[in-house]
């Protein structure tokens, strides 16, 4: 199969490697869309380390199980659910914890072997696109959550990359007033679209000195997403005294706190426990990710997608792989297209109709499945082409219970002849 390896920086190759078996405790899941994070350029840099040579990377991606075929997304965090910080409610702080894409082969390949407890299943109505990107949500919701700010607290973001921009969201529907800074007019652009109350080019305004004038203490709460040192070092000087600040981005750098007082700093991990709620946050429309996607790109092009995303000229914000094959929908997006399409075709009921249900012969049409073994008296016959239902013909006598059953059914519109 093919997989983008770690070969070094500035060296991500597309290469065959051999198929993963999974284990007991695992399924394969067949790669659909993924997305480069922010980490990845670090990686890709040079800037960080922590990515053995050799190694799949990719940390944020969705597939579908090749033993069910049903859309997941996948978590990157391992965790053992039986020490102190698992059974505490904190799996991404576990003591043998392993993520996928850094200290375990990641998510970029044709197939990945997972842990089942590592898979959510994705809504109809997200696309794989979208469940591409769900790591930042998660991320979002997790800092938010962590740093508990108030109705109406001034929010300053530092960094408008896909995870700052997430913050932006997940803050506003907190009710806070947001404060987003960064160096690119174009990302600022999007800050506005997401609801930011003020907006601050660093490059042309000195943005410690702005955001005084605005909260005239400091902000409440400080998010870094940008990912510098300079940008670390600098929010000491944004929070008020008794603030709290979230390093996100980068969390090495000189922290002057000679004027802060007292406020509270912390970093953040990533979580499993947060998936569930940012798939569900995007299958209400609450949470938008599509609009951050400027790039796409197959998988077998990987390196090109990453030159993308680590140049500013060509104002990436999230570039996404895709399969090399043709995007397929699962069985289950499937049958439930189907099962909604017969349920707005079928005829409705008649009182005729109901009167005559225990003649000699009908014929059923039920948008739920017909469960064969409460029914003894039935030969199911091919499914029609058109509205795919379930056909069933019930023979001469219809006893007690099997009248029940369809009596209770819905929806149910029965057709019947008489021999």
């Amino acid at each position: 199969m093919r997989a983008v390896v770690f070969r070094g920086p500035r060296h991500i190759k597309v290469e065959e490697v051999a198929k993963p078996q999974p284990s007991v405790k695992e399924v394969l899941v067949e790669f659909r869309a993924g997305s480069i994070c922010g980490t990845d350029l670090h990686f890709y840099k040079g800037e960080w380390t922590g990515v053995r040579v050799g190694q799949i990377i990719g940390h944020d991606a969705c597939g579908v199980r090749v033993d069910t075929g049903e859309r997941v997304a996948m978590v990157p965090t391992m965790y053992c659910g039986s020490c102190y910080f698992c059974l505490q409610g904190l799996p991404h702080l576990c003591e043998s914890r392993k993520t996928m894409g850094f200290s375990a082969d990641g998510f970029f390949a044709d197939f990945i072997a997972i842990p089942t407890e590592n898979l959510v299943p994705i809504p109809t109505n997200v696309s794989e696109e979208e469940a591409a990107i769900l790591e930042p949500v998660a991320l979002a919701i997790h800092t938010l959550n962590f740093l508990q700010p108030r109705l109406r607290d001034w929010v300053t973001i530092i960094g408008q990359g896909p995870i700052g921009l997430l913050m932006a969201q997940i803050a506003r529907l907190k009710g806070c007033r947001v404060i987003a800074i960064d160096l690119c007019d174009y990302r600022l652009k999007l800050s506005e679209k997401y609801g930011a109350d003020v907006c601050i080019n660093a490059r042309e305004e000195d943005p410690v000195k702005r955001v005084k004038e605005i909260t005239v203490r400091g902000s409440d709460v400080v998010i870094e997403a940008a990912g510098t040192r300079r940008t670390v070092e600098q929010t000491p000087f944004l929070v008020r005294s008794a603030g709290k600040v979230a390093l996100i981005g980068e969390s090495e750098g000189y922290l002057n706190l000679g004027n802060v007082g007292e406020a509270l700093f912390f970093s953040g991990y990533l979580s499993p426990v947060d998936y569930p709620l940012a798939l569900d946050l995007l299958s209400k429309g609450l949470v938008d990710v599509r609009g951050l996607i400027t790039h796409r790109f197959k998988l077998t092009d990987f390196e090109r997608a990453i030159q993308t995303a680590d140049n500013i000229k060509e104002k990436p914000v999230k570039v996404v792989v895709l399969t090399c094959r043709k995007i397929r929908k699962s069985r289950f997006t499937e049958g439930t297209q189907r099962n909604t399409e017969t349920m707005n075709h079928a005829p409705k009921p008649t009182k005729t109709t109901k009167q005559k249900l225990n003649t000699t012969s009908c014929t059923l049409f039920v948008q739920k499945r017909l469960d064969l073994k409460t029914v003894t008296e039935t030969k199911v016959f091919q499914r029609r082409s058109q509205d795919q239902c379930v056909t069933a013909k019930i023979k001469k006598p219809m006893n007690p219970k099997m009248e029940a059953f369809i009596t209770n059914a819905a929806p149910i519109v029965a057709h019947h002849k008489r021999k």
